[in-house]
């Protein structure tokens, strides 16, 4: 059983949710939530709540496991910049059930005990951490999963269109928000940023020999 906890004012989402495999516990106070008894986090965004952003760093101040946010207003600027935080998915709140509840148990099922070492780089997927020299970054949830892609496909090269289908669970052809972390992650990255190469017109793959001639393109 997975066990949910969704941050809302109205229950009326609860009540239309139904699953054999998701349990889910409603709070109308985020300092209620015990984030070690679950392992997924739903934040409904509608007008009574006032401060989403705070609400996002509560919760990843005490976890790192995945939150989804399900949205009832049509703020555009505001939606934008949810989709640049560190929250596994943004959605509508009238999302097809079936569709989220698969997005729930696919995300709680994402492991981070994986671990990546290149060199003197260091990646635990577990505690979401990059180490190189005497250097420590931490990443957030959406760039460890798109490291993990990159990683586990040493060498070989991944379309934006796939990286965005399995970070994110969707199709797009707007790769504006996946350029944005990749350009982070590189910044992470420090020296080791030269790894992680773009392959014009394609995508992103993380190798271990530099091409000696490389065609340059925006990330």
């Amino acid at each position: 059983m997975i066990n949910v906890a969704c941050l809302s004012y109205n229950d009326i989402f609860i009540k239309n949710f139904n699953s054999n495999n998701i349990k889910i516990d409603y709070f109308n106070n985020i300092k209620l939530i015990n984030t070690t008894s679950y392992n997924v986090f739903i934040i409904i965004y509608d007008r009574y709540n006032i401060d989403i952003f705070k609400c996002i760093e509560r919760l990843r101040i005490k976890s790192k496991k995945p939150i989804f946010i399900l949205y009832s207003i049509n703020d555009k600027e505001i939606i934008e910049e949810l989709y640049q935080s560190d929250v596994s998915d943004v959605m509508r709140l009238d999302i097809d059930l079936v569709y989220l509840e698969q997005k729930i148990i696919k995300e709680s099922k994402i492991s981070y005990s994986e671990y990546f070492s290149f060199k003197s780089l260091e990646i635990d997927y577990k505690l979401q951490l990059i180490n190189y020299d005497v250097t420590s970054t931490y990443l957030t949830n959406i760039e460890t999963k798109i490291l993990i892609e990159l990683t586990n496909s040493l060498n070989k090269p991944i379309s934006k269109q796939n990286l965005i289908k399995q970070v994110w669970g969707y199709e797009t052809d707007d790769y504006r928000n996946l350029e944005t972390h990749i350009k982070t992650i590189r910044k992470k990255l420090g020296p080791y940023k030269m790894y992680l190469i773009t392959v014009w017109g394609y995508g992103y793959a993380f190798v271990e020999n530099i091409p000696n001639i490389t065609k340059k393109e925006p990330v």
